[in-house]
């Protein structure tokens, strides 16, 4: 019996659960022109984190913002999956990590 594929939702939840925190410290930037706009304390200030497609951020605390202009909105994990490409995502993403790690590595030598 064939198992049944998770839905795109799941699939990303799944994928976001193993990520870690520092993982997504190590390989982030800071996009000075572009502020975010969320209801949060942290209102107007430059956005943080690893840009994992044209116009989508993937932060620290694995939330996703969606640029637009200037502005960083929000974005919920429905729409991510409604939207993007999961594989495409960690494909950006492992290619990231793997480029760090190399980093690291030369650093030592």
């Amino acid at each position: 019996m064939v198992p049944i594929k998770p839905s795109p939702r799941v699939a990303l939840m799944r994928w976001l659960a193993q990520l870690h925190y520092n993982a997504i410290r190590n390989i982030e930037s800071v996009f000075e022109n572009v502020t975010r706009s969320d209801g949060s304390l942290t209102r107007g200030t430059a956005l943080r984190g690893f840009q994992i497609a044209d116009d989508l951020v993937l932060t620290r605390k694995r939330t996703f913002y969606k640029i637009v202009g200037n502005q960083a909105v929000p974005i919920s994990v429905e729409e991510v999956s409604a939207n993007y490409n999961l594989e495409a995502l960690q494909a950006k993403y492992r290619a990231a990590v793997d480029a760090w790690k190399n980093i690291q590595r030369n650093r030592r030598r």
